[in-house]
Order: structure tokens, then sequence, then C-alpha cells
């Protein structure tokens, strides 16, 4: 219900004021008194009244010079005054007008004259105060720089601004009745229902997240969604705020690439002395070789250069991982413990050997649905404050654990809701933080390490990475007693984790097929067409790609498959297949690199290869995997 009209009277009588109050008090208005100008121009400043009721002859300063006064403040100017006088003459009508009254009213007054006047006036200046209000409002709207909309119950588009249309590439009228939920992405269109039913349920609260919407020409951009209750033509509805965060999303990716990239600088040296211990036990294990061992012997040095290589090709994998990890390519189901074992072997590695490292995960660890990169620079991050923390060694613990939360620690924390989360831990024996300090951990720019010793942001973006998840993160320290930072993931009890795992089935064996094999490493040439023809497959080997497409054209009737390098001089992979497709358009290519990620790969290919190989690989991998493209399976990235 709206709020009661203000009416100001100033009249210096009081038997003036009591006859107006007898009058219009029963209609409902609020009343305000003033005996004299001065007083009435205080009253008026005070209270921005709907209708100011103002006698003409009063002491001091009369009505006229009181009404210019009023309409001189900017505040007051389009507040209705109505003159209220003895003087019926036309002089003074005009005189009243030109100082600014909009009505006159006679004394003695008819009473049924002053309410109608006075209702009348009131409506129309509360019609003229909401269209005032209405036209900056539709101003602020028109003007946002982000989208405005409000949808019904099934998210049926009832207004929106300028900016949406703009956002979302589409004809400025044809948004109002689309249903918005046809623009969110499939993968994202449960939480955006979720959203909107828990605000129509409930009009106090105000919802926000992150998902993927899709422009009228089917690109897909990343905006921050807000909604809460809205009350439009008396119906429930939901106002909603886009904002489109696709350059923020680009900017973090590229801060994100580059704190990884400064966190595998920190972890250098140790890199290069693992490394060197592989690389160790291969050279002397093959000299011992070429002096002729017995065949035990000879075994037992062959299965120490395959560790060594296999765990050399485990530090690259996650060095390589790490620095380059892909943003934004969707959260997949993870097993928190593999992204535990694995910082546990970075860290084992790399970190100082005064350093103890501690990893321990729970059994029956619910899965989570994340981006294993961005999980693995939160861990990174701890663990490097963690050694930071003692430079003079010390024990650093890693832990995964399932927790419940509950309701006391969902009040008490603001990003926690009630459920199952998995959570990881990181716990250092070092300095500590003292607890004034603690408030502050969490802060950009903040650091308590010496001035050059770090930017103050590896926690603040831990935070917004743990954040992204629908997750939270905690810490206890105190000065003198080590530090605990806990994160807490979201449990997806519903997923499960994939596992790339080899079965352990015989090899598969080739039929005579003819293989081109091509690489500008002599090596591995060499070790691929050692291994195909011991598996019962016929090889053809070319150094480069020109070389490559001369064997094709000689053998193309005869050769299943091409097995060819994606970077190599003169002619490269990509290069090779498009020349191999004018030759054959339905050519079979198998793919391989050291460098690159499958999905570059497959766009460096322009997604034309059966399968793709990245190095290193095991004969196993080969195997199979040229198996599948042979036979017409869907192959398995090896």
């Amino acid at each position: 219900m709206d709020s009661p009209s203000t009416i100001l009277i100033v009249d210096d009588e009081p038997s003036g004021r009591e006859l107006l109050e007898d009058l219009l008090a029963p209609q409902g208005y609020r009343l305000a008194f003033a005996s004299n100008g001065a007083e009435g121009l205080q009253k008026a400043v005070e209270l921005t009244p709907d209708v100011i009721l103002l006698d003409v002859m009063m002491p001091w300063m009369d009505g006229y010079e009181v009404c210019r006064k009023l309409r001189a403040n900017p505040v007051l100017a389009e507040v209705p005054i109505i003159l209220l006088t003895a003087l019926d003459d036309r002089d003074s009508r005009i005189y009243g007008l030109e100082a600014g009254a909009d009505e006159f009213l006679t004394k003695p007054i008819d009473r049924g004259e002053l309410r109608t006047r006075v209702r009348t006036i009131t409506r129309l200046n509360r019609y003229r105060r909401l269209h005032l209000e209405r036209s900056k409002f539709d101003q602020i709207v028109e003007s946002a720089p982000d989208g405005i909309l409000i949808v019904d119950t099934d998210t049926t588009i009832g207004l929106t601004n300028p900016a949406t249309y703009q956002m979302l590439r589409v004809a400025e009228p044809s948004l109002v009745g689309q249903k918005l939920v046809e623009f969110v992405a499939a993968s994202h269109r449960q939480q955006f229902d979720e959203m909107l039913r828990t605000v129509l349920a409930d009009a106090t609260r105000v919802l926000a997240l992150e998902l993927e919407l899709i422009r009228h020409s089917g690109e897909k951009f990343s905006a921050e969604i807000s909604a809460r209750y809205f009350s439009w033509d008396d119906r429930p509805a939901v106002q909603i705020h886009v904002r489109d965060v696709t350059t923020r999303k680009e900017l973090e990716a590229q801060f994100l690439r580059a704190q990884r990239l400064q966190s595998i600088g920190t972890l250098v040296g140790g890199i290069a002395h693992d490394l060197n211990n592989v690389l160790t036990p291969v050279l002397v294990a093959s000299q011992l070789l070429r002096e002729g061992q017995t065949g035990a012997e000879r075994n037992r040095l062959l299965a120490t250069i395959e560790r060594s290589a296999h765990r050399g090709a485990e530090i690259i994998r996650q060095i390589l991982g790490f620095a380059r990890g892909v943003e934004g390519a969707g959260h997949k189901v993870l097993q928190v413990r593999h992204l535990v074992s694995e910082m546990e072997k970075l860290v084992q590695d790399t970190f100082p050997r005064s350093i103890q490292i501690k990893a321990r995960s729970k059994l029956g660890l619910w899965p989570v649905r994340g981006d294993a990169t961005q999980l693995h620079q939160v861990l990174m991050n701890l663990c490097l404050n963690a050694r930071d923390a003692m430079p003079e060694g010390g024990l650093l613990k890693i832990e995964a654990e399932n927790f419940t939360v509950t309701e006391d620690l969902a009040r008490a924390h603001p990003d926690a809701k009630m459920g199952h989360y998995v959570k990881l831990s990181v716990t250092d024996t070092g300095a500590g933080v003292p607890k004034e300090v603690l408030p502050k951990l969490f802060d950009p720019f903040f650091s308590t390490k010496e001035a050059g010793k770090g930017t103050g942001l590896g926690l603040t973006t831990a935070t917004g990475i743990v954040k992204s998840h629908n997750g939270f993160v905690t810490v206890e320290s105190e000065a003198g007693r080590g530090a605990r930072f806990s994160v807490y993931l979201p449990a997806d009890e519903q997923g499960e984790a994939s596992v790339n795992e080899l079965a352990d089935h015989p090899l598969p064996q080739g039929q005579g097929e003819l293989i081109l094999v091509v690489d500008d490493e002599p090596s591995i040439v060499e070790i691929i067409q050692a291994t195909l023809e011991r598996f019962g497959y016929r090889v053809l080997t070319a150094a480069d790609g020109a070389e490559a497409v001369a064997l094709y054209a000689k053998h193309q009737p005869e050769i299943s498959l091409v097995l060819t390098d994606a970077m190599m001089p003169f002619l490269d992979g990509p290069a090779l297949v498009r020349a191999l497709q004018k030759l054959n358009p339905n050519v079979r290519v198998m793919g391989m690199s050291g460098l690159m990620e499958v999905e570059k790969m497959e766009e460096l290919f322009d997604a034309t290869t059966l399968s793709f190989l990245v190095k290193p690989f095991n004969s196993a991998g080969l195997l199979k995997s040229l198996h599948q493209a042979l036979s017409g399976m869907q192959p398995e990235i090896a």
C-alpha cells in the first residue's frame, strides 16, 4: 500500500491551521504545520511534501515571497503550492501565479472544493514523481553496460535493455517473448534452473553464478549471472543481471599461465637434479650392455633403463602439463587421490631434501568435478608457501579425506554450503602466521614474505580457483606452530573418474599390413620399425614429409596407414596430410608428437587423423592404437 501523502500547512492563524486539520485529517493525509514563512521554508526542506497549503497574508514574509523562495530551491521547485487568500481580485491571482503558485482557494474555504483540489493535485504530483523516477530508471537501464532482464517463472523475457541485445547479438525487438534458458549452454541449464527456483521460493535471496551463454550466432561466452525476486505486473518474476566476463577470463588465464611458469622457475634446480639422476643409470647401463653381459645381468640393466625412462617421462609430463595447462576446457570428474599422488611426486623430486614429504589419501574418496590443471595450481601454490615457511627444513603433509559440511560450518563460512565435500589439506611445521595477520592472508598483494620474495597473489589466485569450483578455503595457524590450509571441493558422488589403464592382455598382432612411418628422428623410426615388424606388420620409413609423399605415391595401393610426426622440417605432419589427401581422400593417418596437447594436435591436423600418440609412448600403446585404427574401432589416445 502506498504511504499517505504529506501536506504542509503554513498559516500564522491558529484557527486557520485547526480548520484545515479538521478538513484534511479524516482523509488520511499526513499533516505538518508552520506558523510563519521562515518556519514553512524550513519544514518544506525537511519533508519535501506532496502539497503545500500557503496563506498569503502573513507578517514578516508573506505567502508570495515564500512561494518565490520555494520555487528557487531545485528540490522544491516542482512541489504543488495552493495559495489561500481572502483576496479575490484578478491582479492578486496573477501576482500569485507569477510567484509560482499552482492553485488559488479563496477564504472562506469551501470544504468540498478544498478536499477535491487537494486530492486531485496530490494524485497528479504522485504520478509526476513516479514518471520522473521511471524516466531516471529507464535511463539507467538503457545506458547500463551489463544486461538487465525481467523474466517470468518459465524464463520468458518480459523486459530487457540494449546491452542484452548487443551481448546476445540479436535485433532489439526479438528478445521479448523468448525464453532466456534457450540462451544458456546445455551443460549449465540445471544450475540456472536451480538458481531461479531458489530466488522464486525465497524473495530475500540474491544468488550469483558463472556460466556459459550462447549468442544468436551459436558462439559461447562466459557470463556472470545474478538473480533476485521481482514482482512484475503483480506476478512473481526474476530480475536478472548479466555481465560478459570473456575478457576477464582471458586475462585470468594469462595470469594463471604466467604464475604457473613462475612456479616452475622456482623448482628448476630440483628438476635439473632429478633429470640428471634419471639419465645417469641410463648412460651407465648402456655402457655396461656394450661390454657384454650374462642373460640375467642384461635383463636387470634393461629393466633399470626402462624404469629410468618412465621416471623421466613422468617428470616431463607433469612439468609440461602444469606449465601449459588449458584453462576453460571444462570441468571433468576427477579422483583427488591422483592429484595428491602427482603433487607428492613433483614436490618430492624438486623440494630440498631437508623437507620431509608425507602424502596420504583416505580410502573411498568421493570424486570431484573440476579442472585438473587449476587444482594442481592450487596445491602447488600451497606447497610452495609451505616450503618457503620452512627454510631450515621440516615436515610437509598433503592429505585428502571425505568431509561433510554441517549447518554450523556453513553459517561460519560465507562460501560454504551444507553437503559432502572432499577436503585437501597442506600442512607445514614452519614459522606459522600470527593471529592478527590471518584475516589478511587472502587479500590481493598481501604477503608475509620479504619484499621481492613474493607477489602476494598466490593465495588470492588459489582462492579464486577454488571458488570457481564452488568450494572454499580455510586456514589454521599460530605463530611458531606451522600452518594448515584446507581446500574443500564439492563431492560429485554420481560421477566416476576415468582412469586410463592398459588392460593386461596380449599385444595385438598385425596381419602383414604395410605401414608408412614418417619421422625426422632416426632413432624413433628405427625403434618403431623394429616393433611393428616384430608384431607382424610390414614397414616403409621416411625421414621427412617430402620423402613420404614420394613413397606413398609409389606404394599407395598397398599402404594401410601413415604414422607421422607433427613437427618435421620442410614438410610437417599437417602439410603432409593435406598432400596425401590430394592423392587419396580416404588416406588413413595417425599423428604423434612430444610437444603438444592432444587438443592442439587435433587443431593442427584439422581433425583428419584417426588418433594420436603422445611421446613418449611404449610398444603396448603403439600396437593397441594401431590395431584399433586399422580395425575401424574408435581409437584411444595413447
